[in-house]
């Protein structure tokens, strides 16, 4: 009966994509399946087979529809602003190769993890994407976060009873997908001048925080510090750092006053050793042990991917699988959101970025590597800076007196404080 059900529903669902790509162009619904695969990549609980999700199926049609309207049309392909991601695959790969080679094990592994960067990459190098699709893109993204956590606080979905992990696999997924979404949210906000946008925006980055809060995840506090001091630091909005500090403060006075009674292994809880904190120190200190062996063992060519998910820090794991390559990779993910940051593009490009600083920055203590919306993020990011998307960022500095280059509105509405959430048209280099 299941079956049939199932049957019933994939046929039902291609003659709705054959209708809509009639009606709209294969274009158009390859973007729609892009914007429902970052809306669904942050519940990475939510699969349609065992080792494939809703959001990565969603992704795999948006790249067949895609890749058939560059076949019919003969579009040319944008993978150039992929760069950085580009890189950091290949490094990775060529050493997990390396070492698997060296000591056997692992071809899965290698193999779902060189698929899943590999789809994101090729998903957005065969679409030309305008800057407002980049956009729409980010308000997917960040939605999507919100409603993973929103629905584990209404529905119950927490571990042992206590620590929220929402709709994804563990509390630290769900923190991490909210502090990158963070990033976005703060972006969007930033650069859009319509009230309900940028009411929505904010109430995203507030729901964001209490997520991250109700995870207890230490590493996604990291992430959340990095994110808006980046953001404030680099826009120079002190505004925004009072504003999301604000909003953290009233949360600790409700929380402390006990109009809303949360159980022990909340953040702050956790931070001081509470919470199962303690527990999952141990933990932590036996793998990083084990993973420190493994690197003595093989420091230079890694030991492959038969043991990817061991150690607790980014930057060991990929050490431990590809050995300097790994090193190589986080290095040149690092040297490029730096240098992102510190030559930004745009006001939205800043907060992509400074979303995956702090994703850099909480990996440090977290594993969060082997899935596909840190890297669907990361693109997006790439994407952002290489087109230059959003209002230039002198445009929004406090003191600055200069028009924004571009294509705005009016000079009034400039004049006036406000921006159009579609002011700047920049397809081509970066403003």
């Amino acid at each position: 009966m299941t079956s049939i059900f199932v049957l019933l529903a994939v046929l039902t669902s291609g003659v709705w994509v054959a209708v809509a790509i009639a009606r709209y162009g294969l274009q158009t619904v390859a973007f729609a399946a892009t914007g429902a695969s970052a809306f669904f990549m942050p519940m990475i609980s939510l699969r349609v087979a065992p080792s494939v999700s809703i959001g990565d199926a969603l992704l795999l049609s948006a790249i067949g529809l895609a890749s058939t309207a560059v076949l019919i049309r003969r579009y040319p392909l944008h993978f150039r602003p992929l760069r950085s991601v580009t890189r950091a695959l290949v490094l990775v790969v060529a050493g997990g190769v390396l070492g698997s080679l060296l000591h056997g094990g692992g071809s899965g592994e290698l193999v779902s993890f060189g698929a899943g960067v590999g789809s994101v990459i090729v998903c957005f190098g065969l679409q030309d994407l305008a800057p407002d699709q980049i956009r729409r893109l980010c308000w997917a993204f960040a939605l999507g976060s919100t409603t993973s956590g929103l629905v584990g606080i209404l529905l119950g979905y927490s571990v042992l009873g206590s620590r929220l992990y929402g709709l994804s696999h563990h509390p630290n997924h769900l923190a991490m997908v909210n502090v990158l979404a963070l990033g976005m949210t703060l972006g969007l906000v930033l650069t859009t001048s319509q009230g309900r946008a940028r009411s929505i925006g904010q109430c995203l980055a507030l729901c964001h925080l209490v997520i991250v809060f109700m995870t207890g995840s230490r590493a996604g506090v990291i992430g959340v510090v990095v994110v808006v001091g980046a953001a404030t630091i680099v826009t120079r909005r002190r505004h925004l750092a009072i504003a999301l500090g604000g909003g953290a403060t009233a949360l600790f006075v409700v929380l402390a006053t006990g109009v809303i009674t949360l159980t022990d292994a909340n953040v702050l809880s956790r931070l001081a050793g509470g919470g199962g904190a303690s527990a999952s120190d141990v933990e932590r200190a036996d793998a990083l042990s084990s993973t420190w062996e493994t690197i003595g063992d093989s420091p230079i060519l890694g030991a492959g991917f038969s043991s990817a998910r061991a150690g607790h820090s980014v930057p060991l794991q990929l050490w431990q699988v590809a050995g300097i390559f790994g090193l190589m990779a986080f290095v040149v993910l690092v040297a490029t959101t730096v240098r992102s940051l510190r030559h930004p593009h745009s006001v939205l490009s800043v907060g992509l970025w400074s979303g995956y600083a702090g994703y850099l920055a909480a990996s440090l203590v977290s594993n969060q590597l082997w899935d596909r919306y840190v890297w669907l993020a990361l693109a997006l990011a790439s994407l952002a800076a290489a087109g230059g998307v959003g209002l230039p960022l002198d445009s929004i500095r406090p003191g600055s007196r200069s028009l924004p280059r571009g294509n705005l509105q009016s000079s009034r509405e400039h004049r006036g404080g406000r921006h159009s959430e579609l002011a700047i048209e920049a397809r081509g280099g970066p403003v």
